[in-house]
Protein backbone atom coordinates (compact mmCIF):
# COMPACT_ATOMS: atom_id res chain seq x y z
CA UNK A 1 0.00 0.00 0.00
CA UNK A 2 2.92 2.50 1.04
CA UNK A 3 4.70 1.56 -2.58
CA UNK A 4 1.42 2.11 -4.48
CA UNK A 5 0.79 5.32 -2.54
CA UNK A 6 4.82 6.36 -3.49
CA UNK A 7 4.58 5.44 -6.96
CA UNK A 8 0.99 7.66 -6.89
CA UNK A 9 2.55 10.81 -5.67
CA UNK A 10 5.75 10.17 -8.00
CA UNK A 11 3.69 10.25 -10.73
CA UNK A 12 1.49 12.92 -10.20
CA UNK A 13 4.68 15.07 -9.29
CA UNK A 14 6.06 14.27 -12.59
CA UNK A 15 2.74 15.36 -14.56
CA UNK A 16 2.76 18.28 -12.67
CA UNK A 17 6.29 19.29 -13.95
CA UNK A 18 6.01 18.33 -17.67
CA UNK A 19 3.00 20.24 -17.73
CA UNK A 20 4.46 23.04 -15.88
CA UNK A 21 7.31 23.24 -17.98
CA UNK A 22 5.31 23.30 -21.13
CA UNK A 23 3.66 26.62 -19.74
CA UNK A 24 6.86 27.69 -18.80
CA UNK A 25 8.40 27.22 -22.07
CA UNK A 26 5.45 28.57 -24.21
CA UNK A 27 5.50 31.23 -22.26
CA UNK A 28 9.01 32.40 -23.05
CA UNK A 29 8.81 31.74 -26.31
CA UNK A 30 5.16 33.39 -26.82
CA UNK A 31 5.96 36.43 -28.70
CA UNK A 32 7.16 34.25 -31.26
CA UNK A 33 4.24 31.37 -31.15
CA UNK A 34 1.66 31.89 -34.04
CA UNK A 35 -1.82 31.62 -33.00
CA UNK A 36 -2.34 28.10 -33.05
CA UNK A 37 0.43 27.82 -30.68
CA UNK A 38 -0.68 30.57 -28.46
CA UNK A 39 -4.20 28.65 -28.32
CA UNK A 40 -2.47 25.40 -27.11
CA UNK A 41 -0.10 27.46 -24.88
CA UNK A 42 -3.74 28.85 -23.28
CA UNK A 43 -5.24 25.11 -22.88
CA UNK A 44 -2.00 23.85 -21.79
CA UNK A 45 -2.24 26.86 -18.97
CA UNK A 46 -5.98 26.12 -18.01
CA UNK A 47 -5.27 22.48 -17.83
CA UNK A 48 -2.72 23.27 -14.93
CA UNK A 49 -4.83 25.95 -12.69
CA UNK A 50 -8.01 23.68 -13.60
CA UNK A 51 -6.01 20.31 -12.65
CA UNK A 52 -4.38 21.70 -9.58
CA UNK A 53 -7.82 23.31 -8.12
CA UNK A 54 -9.55 20.68 -8.45
CA UNK A 55 -7.18 18.61 -6.24
CA UNK A 56 -7.45 21.05 -3.40
CA UNK A 57 -10.83 20.46 -3.73
CA UNK A 58 -10.47 16.95 -2.71
CA UNK A 59 -12.14 15.33 -0.40
CA UNK A 60 -14.86 17.64 -1.57
CA UNK A 61 -16.75 16.90 -4.56
CA UNK A 62 -14.57 18.17 -7.64
CA UNK A 63 -15.99 16.71 -11.14
CA UNK A 64 -17.24 20.50 -11.66
CA UNK A 65 -13.65 21.26 -12.15
CA UNK A 66 -13.04 18.83 -14.43
CA UNK A 67 -16.30 19.05 -16.87
CA UNK A 68 -15.96 23.16 -17.15
CA UNK A 69 -12.46 21.79 -18.39
CA UNK A 70 -13.09 20.04 -20.56
CA UNK A 71 -15.36 22.28 -22.53
CA UNK A 72 -13.03 25.05 -22.49
CA UNK A 73 -10.34 22.67 -23.44
CA UNK A 74 -12.67 21.46 -26.41
CA UNK A 75 -13.15 24.98 -27.23
CA UNK A 76 -9.95 25.92 -27.43
CA UNK A 77 -8.50 22.98 -29.63
CA UNK A 78 -11.24 23.51 -32.22
CA UNK A 79 -10.33 27.08 -32.31
CA UNK A 80 -6.51 26.06 -33.27
CA UNK A 81 -7.40 23.41 -35.66
CA UNK A 82 -9.33 26.08 -37.22
CA UNK A 83 -6.31 28.08 -37.36
CA UNK A 84 -4.86 25.50 -39.13
CA UNK A 85 -7.65 24.43 -42.04
CA UNK A 86 -8.28 28.40 -42.46
CA UNK A 87 -10.55 27.65 -44.85
CA UNK A 88 -14.72 27.77 -44.65
CA UNK A 89 -15.17 24.37 -45.67
CA UNK A 90 -12.86 23.70 -42.16
CA UNK A 91 -15.00 25.96 -40.20
CA UNK A 92 -18.28 24.39 -41.46
CA UNK A 93 -17.24 20.97 -40.49
CA UNK A 94 -15.32 22.21 -37.19
CA UNK A 95 -18.46 24.25 -35.79
CA UNK A 96 -20.68 21.14 -36.57
CA UNK A 97 -18.49 19.20 -34.50
CA UNK A 98 -18.40 21.78 -31.82
CA UNK A 99 -22.22 21.44 -31.90
CA UNK A 100 -22.30 17.61 -31.45
CA UNK A 101 -20.15 18.06 -29.17
CA UNK A 102 -22.02 20.48 -26.99
CA UNK A 103 -25.20 18.20 -26.89
CA UNK A 104 -23.70 15.46 -26.10
CA UNK A 105 -22.19 18.10 -22.87
CA UNK A 106 -25.71 19.36 -22.00
CA UNK A 107 -27.38 15.61 -22.12
CA UNK A 108 -24.31 15.03 -19.46
CA UNK A 109 -25.25 18.03 -17.82
CA UNK A 110 -28.85 17.17 -17.48
CA UNK A 111 -28.42 13.36 -16.42
CA UNK A 112 -25.36 13.32 -13.90
CA UNK A 113 -24.53 15.77 -11.10
CA UNK A 114 -22.26 18.40 -12.39
CA UNK A 115 -20.16 18.38 -8.91
CA UNK A 116 -20.02 14.58 -8.29
CA UNK A 117 -20.07 13.45 -12.08
CA UNK A 118 -17.05 13.27 -15.08
CA UNK A 119 -18.64 13.81 -17.91
CA UNK A 120 -17.72 10.84 -19.64
CA UNK A 121 -20.01 10.75 -22.81
CA UNK A 122 -18.71 14.48 -23.56
CA UNK A 123 -15.00 13.36 -23.06
CA UNK A 124 -15.70 10.39 -24.90
CA UNK A 125 -17.00 12.53 -27.47
CA UNK A 126 -14.29 15.18 -27.41
CA UNK A 127 -11.91 12.47 -27.81
CA UNK A 128 -12.90 10.70 -30.87
CA UNK A 129 -13.50 14.26 -32.67
CA UNK A 130 -9.56 15.13 -32.34
CA UNK A 131 -8.09 11.86 -32.88
CA UNK A 132 -9.82 12.74 -36.21
CA UNK A 133 -8.56 16.10 -36.38
CA UNK A 134 -4.72 15.17 -35.61
CA UNK A 135 -4.86 12.61 -38.15
CA UNK A 136 -6.04 14.82 -40.33
CA UNK A 137 -3.55 17.51 -39.48
CA UNK A 138 -1.00 15.26 -39.49
CA UNK A 139 -1.73 13.92 -43.36
CA UNK A 140 -1.87 17.36 -44.38
CA UNK A 141 1.47 17.46 -43.02
CA UNK A 142 2.91 14.61 -44.59
CA UNK A 143 1.65 15.34 -47.66
CA UNK A 144 3.91 18.35 -47.93
CA UNK A 145 7.07 18.89 -49.59
CA UNK A 146 9.96 17.78 -46.76
CA UNK A 147 11.29 21.13 -47.28
CA UNK A 148 7.79 22.62 -45.65
CA UNK A 149 7.03 19.96 -42.47
CA UNK A 150 6.24 21.86 -39.81
CA UNK A 151 7.84 20.18 -37.45
CA UNK A 152 6.78 22.00 -34.61
CA UNK A 153 2.99 21.34 -35.22
CA UNK A 154 3.44 17.39 -36.47
CA UNK A 155 5.46 16.75 -32.64
CA UNK A 156 2.37 18.75 -30.78
CA UNK A 157 -0.47 16.76 -32.99
CA UNK A 158 1.52 13.57 -32.26
CA UNK A 159 0.97 14.43 -28.56
CA UNK A 160 -2.40 14.77 -28.69
CA UNK A 161 -2.87 11.98 -31.16
CA UNK A 162 -1.47 9.85 -28.50
CA UNK A 163 -3.56 11.12 -25.71
CA UNK A 164 -6.85 11.21 -27.35
CA UNK A 165 -6.50 8.04 -29.15
CA UNK A 166 -5.10 5.60 -26.71
CA UNK A 167 -7.23 6.99 -23.38
CA UNK A 168 -10.78 7.28 -25.11
CA UNK A 169 -11.21 3.43 -25.45
CA UNK A 170 -10.11 3.05 -22.10
CA UNK A 171 -13.03 6.15 -21.26
CA UNK A 172 -15.58 3.93 -22.86
CA UNK A 173 -14.87 1.20 -20.60
CA UNK A 174 -14.79 3.35 -17.36
CA UNK A 175 -18.52 2.88 -15.80
CA UNK A 176 -18.52 -0.86 -16.38
CA UNK A 177 -14.99 -1.30 -14.79
CA UNK A 178 -15.81 0.98 -11.91
CA UNK A 179 -18.81 -1.37 -11.26
CA UNK A 180 -16.75 -4.38 -10.74
CA UNK A 181 -13.45 -3.45 -9.43
CA UNK A 182 -12.27 -0.03 -8.19
CA UNK A 183 -9.06 -0.66 -7.48
CA UNK A 184 -8.31 -1.77 -10.72
CA UNK A 185 -10.19 1.22 -12.34
CA UNK A 186 -7.94 3.79 -10.12
CA UNK A 187 -4.95 2.08 -11.33
CA UNK A 188 -5.87 2.44 -15.00
CA UNK A 189 -7.10 5.64 -15.04
CA UNK A 190 -3.60 6.66 -13.62
CA UNK A 191 -1.10 4.68 -15.91
CA UNK A 192 -3.59 5.15 -19.03
CA UNK A 193 -5.11 8.61 -18.88
CA UNK A 194 -2.68 10.41 -16.76
CA UNK A 195 0.68 9.39 -17.90
CA UNK A 196 -0.46 9.93 -21.32
CA UNK A 197 -1.45 13.32 -20.39
CA UNK A 198 1.90 13.68 -19.57
CA UNK A 199 3.24 12.47 -22.77
CA UNK A 200 1.19 15.11 -24.43
CA UNK A 201 2.26 17.82 -22.54
CA UNK A 202 5.76 16.74 -23.01
CA UNK A 203 5.70 16.46 -26.30
CA UNK A 204 3.46 19.96 -26.82
CA UNK A 205 6.73 21.46 -24.67
CA UNK A 206 8.89 20.15 -27.51
CA UNK A 207 6.49 21.68 -30.14
CA UNK A 208 7.03 25.33 -28.22
CA UNK A 209 11.15 25.11 -27.69
CA UNK A 210 11.02 24.14 -31.85
CA UNK A 211 8.26 26.68 -32.55
CA UNK A 212 9.69 29.40 -30.72
CA UNK A 213 13.08 28.99 -32.81
CA UNK A 214 11.61 29.50 -36.47
CA UNK A 215 8.37 30.64 -37.80
CA UNK A 216 5.85 27.58 -38.47
CA UNK A 217 2.36 26.82 -39.09
CA UNK A 218 1.35 26.76 -42.73
CA UNK A 219 -2.17 26.60 -43.48
CA UNK A 220 -3.57 22.89 -45.25
CA UNK A 221 -5.14 23.79 -48.62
Amino acid sequence: MFIATMIHINQTILIYSVTALAAVTGIIVFRKLQVFFKLLLLQVVLYLMGDRLGIKLKPDPNAWVYNVLALFETLLLFLAAQVYFNSKRSRLVLQSLFFIFLIVFFIDFFLYDIFKIIFYHAVITEGLFFSAISITILYFQFRKAKTHLDTAIIVAVIGMLIYFACSTPYLCLISYIQKFDKELNKKLFQYIVVDLAGVRYMLIAIAFFIAGRRKTLSPAN
